[in-house]
């Protein structure tokens, strides 16, 4: 009986974390997996990738640093957003699509 009703109050409860939230689909593609990150970051600047990576555009996983130095992602990024995507990528072995967006906007 305690189970059912904690149940029931997190399911009826008030509060919710993103209930006041409102946004449109607008911008925003469907959401069919695709790895597309790899080949936006040779021909799109770090804010253009950014951006797109938000708007679920592209999304992928980058798991060749010495290869992504090469991109021209990487290029056009300045000194604070290289450090924040070097960072990044050695926490995992890896660098998210979200962790460049981060990395992109918020430095």
């Amino acid at each position: 009986m305690i189970t059912t009703s904690i149940i029931v109050q997190f399911v009826l409860g008030d509060k919710r974390e993103c209930g006041s939230m409102s946004w449109t689909d607008e911008g925003h593609t469907d959401h069919t997996p695709a790895n597309k990150l790899n080949h936006a970051i040779y021909s799109q600047d770090i804010c253009t990738v950014s951006k797109e990576i938000d708007h679920m555009q592209i999304k992928g996983t980058i798991k060749d640093w010495s290869q992504f130095t090469t991109s021209k992602v990487y290029d056009t990024s300045n000194f604070d957003q290289k450090q924040c995507l070097k960072k990044a990528f050695d926490l995992g072995d890896s660098l998210a699509d979200y962790e460049l967006s981060y990395c992109g906007y918020d430095n």
